[in-house]
């Protein structure tokens, strides 16, 4: 049988109550700067979440999926350099927010320039933020923009509006990724 990976327990629609009890997989994500960001995805801007120093790599986005009833959100996120394997928690680097009930992973340098290099143009910004608004529409998915091919954006759905931590993940001394929580069962209605 094959590994169960975030994007079919999310489309699942069988009732369920529960956590997962392993991390799922979803994507992989390149981050060359150094600048991973945290935030709801239709506002990618360094100033509208939070950003985090890492070692420039591939690294590996992963969750741990919450059923209530039929029901499939993220209860954890976490984006840690695909080479470790076992990070371990820090401390908290600031806090990531949402208005739409679902939060972003990117190199935000890579959406700065797109932003950038598209507002010089008539209705060139409009177009990646629409391109943006049309695509997070689904839910969950990997936000990408047209003629920007490192604006690459990973992002699931939390359960609700607000803000939370966005914690360190450490090894060897380094930053090497971050986790988010969200949604426990407690707060689920």
């Amino acid at each position: 049988m094959a590994e169960m990976n975030l994007k079919d327990y999310l489309a699942q629609k069988t009732k369920a109550k529960g956590k997962t009890k392993t991390w799922l997989p979803f994507c992989k994500l390149d981050v060359k700067t150094g600048k991973l960001w945290a935030g709801d995805p239709q506002h990618p801007h360094a100033s509208d979440g939070c950003v985090a120093k890492v070692p420039p790599g591939r690294y590996a986005v992963e969750a741990i999926g919450l059923a209530w009833g039929r029901d499939r959100i993220v209860h954890r996120l976490r984006v840690r350099l695909e080479s470790v394997k076992k990070p371990e928690i820090g401390k908290e680097l600031g806090t990531a927010g949402t208005d739409s009930g679902t939060i972003g992973i990117a190199e935000i340098s890579a959406f700065k320039a797109a932003f950038e290099k598209s507002g010089k143009t008539e209705g060139g910004a409009d177009q990646i933020q629409e391109a943006i608004e049309n695509q997070a529409a689904e839910g969950f998915g990997v936000i990408t923009l047209p003629g920007f091919p490192d604006a690459i954006m990973p992002f699931v759905p939390t359960g609700s509006d607000g803000g939370g931590p966005v914690l360190a993940l450490m090894s060897g001394g380094k930053c090497v990724g971050i986790e988010l929580p969200f949604m426990d069962e407690e707060d689920v209605d």
